[in-house]
């Protein structure tokens, strides 16, 4: 054999001293069989490819990793290592906190607002994610369902 086994470098024909490799075979494409340098799977870093990059998760899926994708209304570029959830600001929802969680509305880089309907005048707590607008009971009016319309 001129070649170290798989998962072992050196030189196996002169000096006849392959050893090991120390690379994370959870993160490494392959090892290279003269220098034993891990040559890394996709987005993944470390001299042993123990890790994701800055930003990416899913590391554990022997894969490679994955672009986090946080939205505007996540806390930081950085997600889950794992699950790749994004922290998201208030009222903010989704993996990536991309829209308003139920209750909420008006969706910016800051989060979402409380749709604040009073519940005893709506139809539960919901409103119209663009205009905040609570949905009312019949003879209620306002945004948050909060008036009476005038009686002649």
């Amino acid at each position: 054999c001129s070649l170290c086994a798989p998962g072992f470098y050196g030189d196996a024909v002169n000096l006849k001293n392959c050893q090991a490799c120390i690379c994370d075979e959870t993160g490494t494409d392959h090892c290279e069989s003269f220098s034993g340098r891990c040559v890394c799977k996709p987005n993944v870093i470390g001299e042993k490819c123990d890790r994701c990059e800055v930003e990416h998760y899913g590391f554990q899926s022997g894969r490679g990793c994955v672009p986090c994708e946080c939205a505007e209304a996540s806390e930081s570029d950085q997600c889950d290592d794992v699950t790749g959830q994004c922290k998201c600001k208030p009222g903010a929802t989704g993996r990536s906190c991309d829209r308003c969680a139920g209750g909420y509305w008006n969706y910016t880089s800051g989060g979402c607002v409380s749709c604040g309907c009073k519940s005893e005048y709506s139809l539960g707590f919901g409103c119209n994610a663009l205009t905040g607008q609570c949905e009312c009971l019949q003879g209620v009016i306002g945004e948050k369902c909060d008036q009476c319309p005038r009686r002649w």
